[in-house]
């Protein structure tokens, strides 16, 4: 594609795996794969970044994020009802997390956090969005590093979906448990909507 450097105009939305939570190893391969990829074969190549960490990182354009409020979708007492019922979380108190990534968001945590509440006979469920990670995946994790099965009764799988809102919808509170963030979308759209919310604090 070299000849057709000035002609093409190719936009490529992309995930960065860095994390604060890696190896020292582990940055300093990703640093030489990114200085590879974005100053050695790609000196045509005018980078966007949402993080300004980033983006001194690749030297890159800083663009702050931000929320699409328009995407803010409410549900009726009929329709919340109904959803509690599709993903069986009817009963007691729910709490949601998105768990894409289980040790940078910290499922862990709020595993054990729920069991202990379920220990001491409160009601409360886990709602756990397996994201990217399939559930066989989440729940060997769980298996490997919470004190308590992944198939207790008060944890609920959902799968994906392109509307959180409809998840938030059968919440009582949103829990970020994460060990490391950027931008967390979902921490900030539970708040738009005044979602009570449980945050950790993150490492910079």
């Amino acid at each position: 594609l070299s000849r057709y450097n000035n002609k093409l105009k190719i936009v490529v939305h992309n995930h960065s795996d860095w994390s604060s939570t890696q190896s020292k190893i582990k940055r300093i391969i990703m640093n030489a794969k990114d200085n590879f990829i974005y100053h050695i074969i790609g000196k045509n190549i005018k980078l966007i970044a949402v993080s300004r960490v980033i983006a001194q990182k690749i030297n890159a354009i800083y663009i702050p994020n931000g929320l699409v409020l328009s995407r803010i979708k409410c549900y009726s007492p009929i329709e919340i009802k109904n959803l509690k019922g599709k993903y069986h979380c009817n009963r007691g108190i729910n709490f949601l997390i998105f768990a894409w990534s289980p040790f940078v968001k910290g499922l862990d945590i709020a595993v054990n956090s729920i069991g202990i509440l379920n220990e001491r006979k409160y009601k409360v469920n886990l709602l756990i969005v397996c994201g990217k990670s399939n559930i066989n995946d989440i729940k060997q994790y769980i298996n490997n590093n919470c004190k308590f099965s992944a198939e207790s009764k008060y944890l609920k799988y959902l799968p994906p979906t392109l509307d959180s809102y409809e998840y938030f919808s059968i919440s009582d509170a949103f829990i970020s448990a994460s060990r490391s963030e950027g931008f967390s979308y979902c921490l900030m759209e539970a708040i738009s909507i005044g979602l009570p919310s449980l945050s950790t604090r993150v490492i910079k």
